[in-house]
C-alpha cells in the first residue's frame, strides 16, 4: 500500500515553502535617521540594496518550511492505500457470508433459495480473497473465518439445516462485525442471506460495523407468501356434570390468503384424536376456536393439529394439562362460630382441582407459628379477637411467604387491624334498598380475569347488605369496589407473603354472593392470588437443548412431562424491507452505505478510518510554537524580518 491524497489539488500549497527562502534570502535594511543643521558638506553616495548570497540560522529556516510542509499535506488528507483493494480494482476482499438458519427458513423453497444464493456469492469470489462464513438464529456461529473460497466445500453447505430457533439479525450482525474486525483486508462486504422477517429485528437493535465494511441484504423471498398456524393454546377448568373438566381453545392466524377459509383442526389426548372441528379463517387476521370440555383428573398430553402447508412448524401446537400440587388452606373461624358460618366456603373449596384445596378447619384460639407451618394460605373468615401472640405468628407467616385472606364481618375487632395498614371502621348497612352491588371490578388482574367474557358470570349480580367501611380507604392494590365507591377486595404484600382483605361476609349472613354460581371460581381464584399460586405452564418454547415435542423430565415430585413448542414469532412471516435493517446499522466512520452494490472501499471512507490529518495540525502547531521560541533566543530580530548583523553599511 501507498501514500494517496483525498484532495491532492492542496498540495499546490507546497509552493508557499518559497516564503521561508525569500524572507532568509532578502535584506530587509533598517537605518537610523540622524539630523544634520547642513548637508553642504556631505557627499551623495548612491544606495544600493545587497541580498544575501547564504542561509543563516538553517534550523530556524528548517523548522519553518517543514511546518509549511505539515499544514500543506494535513489539507491534502493523505492515507494509506493508493492501490485500494476495491472489488473494482481487482483487489483481494474480506466477504462474510452470514447465513439465516431460523426455523421460518424452512418456509418451502427458501432454504434452498438461500443456499443457493450461498454458492453464486462463492463462485463470485476471486483467487485472493477471504471468505467466512456465519449461520445464525437466536445466536451466532462462525462456521468459517476468514479462509481462501476453496475451504469452503460443497459438503459443508449442504450438511447445514434451518434450527428450531427464533431469528435475532443482531445476533448475526455482531458476529459478523468482530470477524471484519479481526482480520486485515480493507475491503469487507457483509452478504446477509435472510427472508428478512420483521420480527427479527428488535426495536434497540444497534451494531456499530468497521469504516471499511459494506452491507448488501440478499432475500431468499422470491413472491408472495401464505401460511395459516395455530399461533396460541388457553386452557380453562371446568366443572362439568360428570366432575371436573378441561376446556382447550385455540388461536388460530392466517397470512397471505385472499378470502374467507375453512380450517380443520383435531384436537388428540395421550395420542388419540378426541374432537375434530372446522375453523373460519380471514385471509389476513386471526380466529378463536374453543373444544368442547374433556374429563382430565390427571396429567394430560394435548396436540391440536392442522393440515401441513408450505411452513409446516406451526401446524401443531403441544400443551400438557397437569392437575398441579395442592394447596393447604388453614380456615379459621371464631370461637362462637355455627357449623354453618364457614360452609359455603369450605365447600367452594373443597371442590378445587386445579390446585386441589386441602382444607383444614379450626376455631382460631391462641395461634402459634407451629400451628400455621406447612399450610400455604390461612383464611380468617370473621374470626373475632386476635390476642397478641396471633397476631405475631400471623405476621411472621406472611412475611415469610405464606399468604392470608381476611373475611370482615361482624366479629371484627381491633385485634385483626393489628394486621392491617388501616383500621376496620364501623358496618356499612344497604339493607333498606335492594342492597350494594359491585360497581368496580379490576378484569386486567388475575382474580377477575375469567369475566372479561359475559359467558363467565355476572359479578354485579350479587347483592351485599353490609359491609365494613375501612379507615383511610386504601387507594392502591383495590381489586373491586362496591356501587358507593368503598372498597370490597383489596390486597397488599407482607414480607415474602401477601394479605387480602374482603370487607364483606364469605357466607349468606351479608350477602347472597355464596348463592351465586360465581361464588365458586371467585373463591378459588382469590385463594390461589392470595397464596402465589402459579400453575405450571402447559408448554414452553423450543431450545437449544429440546426441540418441538413432549419431554420427559424430572420434577420435584417424580417425572413430569413437558411441551415444547416452536416460538410462534417465527411463523408470522410479515416481511421486513432490507433498507430498515441497513438504517439500523452503525458504521464507526459515520459513512452511509450502498446496500446493494458490491464491496468497493472508496477513498473517503479509508481516509476517515485513518484520519492522519489531524495528527500532521497538531505536528504543524507544535513546530510553529517550537520555532517562535527559537526565534526569539537566537535574536531579537531573527524573526520573520531578518537580523540587525546583516544590515547594509551606513553612510559616511
Amino acid at each position: 500500500m501507498g501514500l494517496a491524497f483525498l484532495v491532492p489539488a492542496f498540495l499546490a500549497g507546497a509552493l508557499a515553502l518559497g516564503l521561508p527562502i525569500w524572507v532568509h534570502l532578502r535584506n530587509r535594511p533598517k537605518t537610523d535617521t540622524v539630523e544634520f543643521p547642513s548637508l553642504m558638506f556631505i557627499e551623495r553616495i548612491p544606495y544600493r540594496a545587497v541580498q544575501r548570497q547564504q542561509l543563516r540560522h538553517r534550523l530556524l529556516f528548517a523548522a519553518r518550511s517543514l511546518a509549511l510542509v505539515l499544514l500543506v499535506l494535513a489539507f491534502a488528507r493523505p492515507f494509506f492505500g493508493d492501490a485500494l483493494p476495491t472489488a473494482a480494482a481487482g483487489g483481494a476482499r474480506e466477504v462474510v457470508v452470514v447465513l439465516d438458519r431460523s426455523w421460518s427458513m424452512s418456509y418451502a423453497g427458501h432454504w434452498q433459495a438461500a443456499l443457493a444464493a450461498v454458492r453464486a456469492e462463492l463462485g463470485a469470489l476471486r483467487g485472493g480473497d477471504r471468505v467466512s462464513l456465519i449461520v445464525f438464529d437466536e445466536q451466532a456461529e462462525v462456521l468459517v473465518e476468514s479462509q481462501p473460497p476453496s475451504v469452503l466445500a460443497d459438503g459443508l453447505l449442504n450438511g447445514l439445516r434451518p434450527s428450531d430457533l427464533a431469528t435475532s439479525y443482531a445476533a448475526g450482525l455482531r458476529a459478523a462485525a468482530r470477524v471484519i474486525a479481526d482480520g486485515t483486508l480493507l475491503a469487507s462486504e457483509i452478504v446477509l442471506v435472510s427472508d428478512f422477517q420483521r420480527s427479527g429485528q428488535p426495536e434497540d437493535i444497534e451494531i456499530r460495523l468497521p469504516a471499511s465494511a459494506v452491507l448488501r441484504p440478499v432475500s431468499v423471498v422470491g413472491g408472495p407468501v401464505t401460511n395459516v398456524g395455530v399461533a396460541d393454546l388457553a386452557l380453562d377448568h371446568v366443572i362439568g356434570t360428570e366432575g371436573p373438566g378441561l376446556r382447550v381453545t385455540v388461536r388460530l392466524t392466517g397470512q397471505g390468503g385472499a378470502e374467507e377459509r375453512s380450517v380443520p383442526v383435531v384436537l388428540l389426548v395421550d395420542g388419540e384424536e378426541v374432537q375434530r372441528r372446522a375453523a373460519t379463517l380471514p385471509g389476513e387476521g386471526a380466529a378463536r376456536l374453543a373444544f368442547d370440555p374433556i374429563l382430565s383428573e390427571q396429567e394430560v398430553r394435548l396436540e391440536v393439529r392442522l393440515a401441513e402447508d408450505a411452513l409446516v412448524g406451526d401446524d401443531i401446537f403441544h400443551a400438557v394439562a397437569s392437575p398441579g400440587a395442592a394447596l393447604s388452606v388453614a380456615l379459621l373461624d371464631n370461637p362462637g362460630a355455627g357449623t354453618s358460618d364457614s360452609l359455603y366456603l369450605e365447600r367452594a373449596l373443597g371442590v378445587g382441582t386445579r390446585p386441589a384445596f386441602l382444607v383444614d378447619r379450626q376455631v382460631l384460639r391462641d395461634l402459634r407459628a407451629v400451628d400455621l407451618a406447612g399450610h400455604d394460605l390461612v383464611v380468617l373468615n370473621d374470626a373475632g379477637a386476635l390476642d397478641a401472640g396471633s397476631a405475631t405468628a400471623l405476621n411472621e407467616y406472611v412475611r415469610a411467604g405464606g399468604g392470608l385472606l381476611v373475611g370482615l364481618a361482624e366479629m371484627a375487632d381491633e385485634g385483626v387491624s393489628d394486621l392491617l395498614p388501616f383500621a376496620v371502621a364501623g358496618v356499612v348497612d344497604r339493607g333498606g334498598a335492594l342492597g350494594a352491588t359491585l360497581g368496580f371490578v379490576d378484569t386486567a388482574h388475575p382474580v377477575f380475569e375469567a369475566y372479561r367474557s359475559p359467558e363467565a358470570g355476572d359479578l354485579a349480580g350479587a347483592r351485599f347488605y353490609r359491609y365494613r367501611a375501612l379507615d383511610p380507604d386504601p387507594q392502591e392494590g383495590v381489586l373491586a369496589r362496591f356501587d358507593d365507591g368503598a372498597t370490597a377486595l383489596m390486597h397488599f404484600p407482607v414480607g415474602e407473603g401477601r394479605v387480602m382483605v374482603w370487607t364483606s361476609s364469605l357466607d349468606t349472613f351479608w350477602t347472597d354472593l355464596p348463592l351465586q354460581p360465581i361464588f365458586v371460581p371467585f373463591v378459588h381464584e382469590v385463594a390461589k392470588f392470595a397464596a402465589s399460586y402459579r400453575e405450571a405452564d402447559p408448554w414452553q418454547a423450543a431450545t437449544t437443548d429440546r426441540g418441538p415435542g413432549f419431554h420427559q423430565v424430572e420434577g420435584p415430585e417424580g417425572p413430569t412431562s413437558l411441551a415444547v413448542n416452536l416460538d410462534r414469532r417465527e411463523a408470522d412471516l410479515t416481511a421486513l424491507d432490507p433498507e430498515e435493517l441497513l438504517a439500523s446499522v452503525a458504521w464507526s466512520s459515520g459513512a452511509d452505505v450502498s446496500g446493494q452494490e458490491p464491496a468497493d472501499v472508496s477513498p473517503a471512507r479509508v481516509e476517515a478510518g485513518q484520519s492522519a490529518w489531524w495528527y500532521l495540525v497538531v505536528a504543524a502547531l507544535l513546530l510553529l510554537l517550537g520555532e517562535s521560541a527559537l526565534a526569539n533566543r537566537l535574536s531579537p530580530h531573527a524573526s520573520w524580518g531578518g537580523d540587525e548583523s546583516e544590515l547594509p553599511p551606513r553612510a559616511p
